[in-house]
Formats: C-alpha cells, sequence, structure tokens
C-alpha cells in the first residue's frame, strides 16, 4: 500500500499545511499515509476479529476499540499541523479501497482465514 501511496503523492503534490508543525513531516501531503495504514491495519484486524469471536459483547468492544484508534491516527494529524482533513479522509478511502478489494479476495479464493472455527469466550 506506501507505495500506491507514493505514487498518489507524487502525482497530486499538494503542499503541506503552511502552519508551524508539531513534528517534521517532508514530502507531499495528500493522502496522508499514516491514517491509511493506521485503517488498513485495524479494520483488517477487526474484520478478523468479528469472524473468529463469538460473543457480541465482545465484538462490540473489540469494533470500539479499532475503530477508536483509526480516528485517534486521523485526528493526530490533523492536530500535529502535518495534514489537511482531507489528507486524512483521501488516506481512509485509499485504505478502504484496498480493505475491501483483498477482503473480496480472500472470500473469492476460500481462503482458510474466513473457516476459522472461533475461540470460546
Amino acid at each position: 500500500m506506501a507505495w500506491i501511496n507514493h505514487t498518489i503523492k507524487i502525482n497530486i503534490q499538494r503542499p503541506r499545511p503552511a502552519h508551524h508543525h508539531y513534528v517534521y513531516a517532508g514530502g507531499y501531503s495528500f493522502p496522508s499515509g499514516h491514517s491509511a495504514s493506521s485503517f488498513a491495519l485495524y479494520i483488517s484486524l477487526l474484520i478478523v476479529a468479528l469472524f473468529i469471536l463469538k460473543k457480541l459483547s465482545i465484538k462490540t468492544i473489540v469494533s470500539i476499540i479499532t475503530i477508536s484508534i483509526v480516528l485517534l491516527v486521523g485526528y493526530s494529524r490533523i492536530f500535529l499541523g502535518v495534514h489537511y482533513p482531507s489528507d486524512v479522509v483521501g488516506g481512509y478511502l485509499l485504505a478502504s479501497t484496498i480493505v475491501t478489494f483483498t477482503t473480496l479476495l480472500f472470500r473469492a479464493k476460500n481462503l482458510m482465514i474466513f473457516e476459522l472455527q472461533g475461540i470460546q469466550n
């Protein structure tokens, strides 16, 4: 996913916000790589967890935690001054496209990850 993100950054060449940055960030701004990576990782883990876990209360807790992490990472990029909100949304859209594609690919190929029996909790 990193090379797709980098390719988009090179083609769009959107500069980072001009105001003070609390951390150093080089290169272009759109899309946010941190937002895209956190979305891809945590939402993928959430998808797998929803297949594995059986208890609704545990599924709810895991969902709240993973979605909160994704949103907090996106917020942190804006708060630190290295991205515009649209950069974060662009990162989320990029990652959601990739996660959707790979999830459909796994389902179409009947890979073993979706045949897990579940964890007793």
